[in-house]
C-alpha cells in the first residue's frame, strides 16, 4: 500500500498550483494566471479552492480527518456560492472578494469561476466529507470513489477540449470557461481521491470493494465519452446555424456508440481482472496453507510424540549426515547413550502414567546442558536416550555427560524403588572418534562401541560415566 508520502505528490501538486496563481494575480504576472493569451485565466477563487482541496487531501493522508473535513467545507462553500449566483443570476459579491480580476478572456463575471468548475470542486468536496467519515465505511468509500471518477471526467474532457480545440467540450454556452490549468488540476484531484479511497478501503478493511474499481472506470469513462459527444453536438449546431448546405456526418454519434462499448468493456475487464486476482490470491494462500501444515506434519514425523525430543528415525539421518561431515573434514564426532536406571521398577510402582511424565521430565534435562544448534537429543527407545555431538573429543564429551547426569540428579525425580537410589539416576555410555571411512559398517561399530561403554556404565553398578574414544 502506498505510504502517505506517495499520496500526498497529488496534495502538493494542487496546493503549489493554487498559491502559484493567487501569487501570479497579487502580483499581475499573466503567465502565472493564463496558459495562453486566448485562453480564459485561472480565477482567484478558483486557485484558492485548489489550495483548500489539495490541504484536505494531505489531511486525510493523514488521518487528520477534523482539519481536513474542515477545508472540504471551506471548498463546498464556495462551490455551492458560485452555482447559486449562476442558477438564481445575482451577484452575492464573493467573485472578486480578496482581488480585483484585469484578466477577464472567455469571463461572463469577472472573478467568477466557471460553472463547470465549480460543479467539479463541489463534487470533490462530497467526496472528502465521505472520506473524512469516522469510523469509515465501505458505502462511503465507494460513493466517494464515484464521486472523484466524475470530477476527473469533467477535468479530462476539458483538457482534451483544449487540445482538439472544440471549445464546447471546457465552456457551458456563454459562461465563464474552465481554463486549461484548472482542468489539469481536475485530473489530478480526481484520481487523488480515487487513491485515497482505495486506501483507506485497504488500510481499514484490507480489502476493496468488489465493484468499486470496475464501476469507478465506467463512470469516467462514460462521463469524457458523453461530455465529448454533447460538445460535438453543441459545435455541430453552431456549425449548421451558419451553413445551409451543412451535410450532417455521424462522427459524434460513433463517438458516444464506442466510448460507451469501451467503457462497459474496459469496467467488465477490471472486473474480471479483479476475480481473476482474488482467485488466484486464495489459491496462493491455500498452497500456504498446505505448505505449512506438510512443514508441521514434516517436523511432527521427526519428534517424539511423548518427549517431544528427536525420535529414531531423525536420529538416524542425523548421525548419517553428521558421520560424513566428520569424515570430509576429520574432525571429532562424540556419541552419548543414556539408560535411566532401574526404570521398569518405576512404572511398577508408579504406574506408567507417572512414568511417562518421568521421561519427560529427563528429556528436559539432557535438552538444558545440549543447546547448540548441531547437536541432537533423541529419545532411543523405552527409556535410553541418545545425545549427538559433532566436533566434540572424548574430553569435551566427559564433561557433557556429567553436566547431564548432573542435570538429571538435580530433577530429584522419586523413585522409592530403586536399589541404589531414592531419586532418578541413569548411566551414561559416550564414544567419540574421527571417522576414517564413510562406510555403514564403520558407523554401526561407532554406534556398538558407545552402546558397549554403555553397558560398562550399568556393569559398574549404575548412577555412572563410561566414555571411551578411538585413542583409548
Amino acid at each position: 500500500m502506498p505510504k502517505p508520502s506517495c499520496l500526498n505528490i497529488g496534495a502538493y501538486f494542487l496546493i503549489v498550483m493554487g498559491l502559484t496563481v493567487c501569487f501570479g494575480w497579487y502580483n499581475q504576472i499573466d503567465s502565472l494566471i493564463q496558459i495562453h493569451p486566448d485562453f480564459v485565466p485561472m480565477q482567484f477563487n478558483t486557485a484558492l479552492g485548489f489550495v483548500f482541496l489539495g490541504l484536505s487531501i494531505f489531511g486525510i493522508n493523514y488521518e487528520y480527518y477534523f482539519a481536513a473535513r474542515c477545508f472540504a467545507s471551506l471548498v463546498f462553500l464556495l462551490a455551492f456560492l458560485i452555482l447559486i449566483q449562476y442558477i438564481f443570476g445575482f451577484n452575492i459579491g464573493i467573485d472578486q472578494l480578496f482581488i480585483e480580476h484585469y484578466i477577464t478572456v472567455a469571463t461572463s463575471h469577472p472573478g467568477r469561476m466557471a460553472p463547470n468548475t465549480a460543479l467539479c470542486f463541489l463534487l470533490s468536496s462530497l467526496s472528502l466529507w465521505f472520506l473524512t467519515y469516522f469510523p469509515p465505511r465501505i458505502k462511503f468509500l465507494s460513493t466517494a470513489s464515484i464521486l472523484s471518477a466524475f470530477v476527473t471526467g469533467f477535468g479530462t474532457v476539458a483538457f482534451f477540449g483544449y487540445l482538439s480545440e472544440v471549445e464546447t467540450a471546457y465552456g457551458w454556452g456563454m459562461l465563464t470557461q474552465m481554463a486549461i490549468h484548472t482542468s489539469v488540476g481536475f485530473v489530478v484531484a480526481g484520481f487523488s481521491l480515487i487513491v485515497d479511497s482505495q486506501c483507506i478501503s485497504l488500510r481499514r478493511f484490507q480489502r476493496l470493494p468488489f465493484l468499486m474499481l470496475p464501476i469507478t472506470s465506467g463512470i469516467i469513462g462514460l462521463t469524457i465519452t458523453i461530455s465529448f459527444w454533447q460538445s460535438l453536438e453543441a459545435s455541430e449546431s453552431m456549425i449548421r446555424a451558419e451553413c445551409v448546405n451543412y451535410r450532417h456526418n455521424l462522427i459524434s454519434e460513433g463517438i458516444l456508440i464506442m466510448g460507451v462499448i469501451f467503457s462497459i468493456v474496459l469496467g467488465a475487464t477490471i472486473w474480471l481482472t479483479q476475480k481473476y486476482r482474488e482467485q488466484v490470491m486464495k489459491l496462493k494462500q491455500a498452497q500456504y496453507q498446505i505448505l505449512q501444515l506438510n512443514s508441521q506434519l514434516e517436523k511432527i514425523s521427526y519428534l517424539d510424540a511423548l518427549t517431544g525430543v528427536a525420535n529414531r528415525r531423525l536420529f538416524d539421518m542425523k548421525l548419517s549426515q553428521e558421520w560424513k561431515k566428520a569424515y570430509n573434514n576429520q574432525s571429532y564426532l562424540g556419541l552419548i547413550m543414556l539408560d535411566i536406571d532401574y526404570f521398569k521398577n518405576y512404572n511398577d510402582y508408579y504406574g506408567h502414567r507417572k512414568g511417562d511424565e518421568c521421561l519427560k521430565q529427563v528429556a528436559e534435562a539432557i535438552c538444558e546442558v545440549v543447546r547448540s544448534e548441531n547437536d541432537l537429543v533423541a529419545r532411543y527407545g523405552g527409556e535410553e536416550f541418545v545425545i549427538i555431538l559433532p566436533n566434540t573429543d572424548k574430553q569435551s564429551l566427559d564433561a557433557i555427560a556429567l553436566r547431564t547426569l548432573n542435570s538429571i540428579r538435580q530433577r530429584s525425580i522419586l523413585h522409592e524403588n530403586s536399589p541404589i537410589s531414592k531419586r532418578i539416576t541413569a548411566s551414561l555410555g559416550g564414544y567419540s572418534i574421527i571417522p576414517e571411512s564413510v562406510d555403514l559398517s564403520e558407523l554401526e561399530n561407532f554406534m556398538n562401541k558407545a552402546d558397549q561403554a554403555l553397558y560398562e556404565a550399568k556393569s559398574k553398578g549404575r548412577n555412572c560415566i563410561v566414555i571411551r574414544s578411538l585413542d583409548k
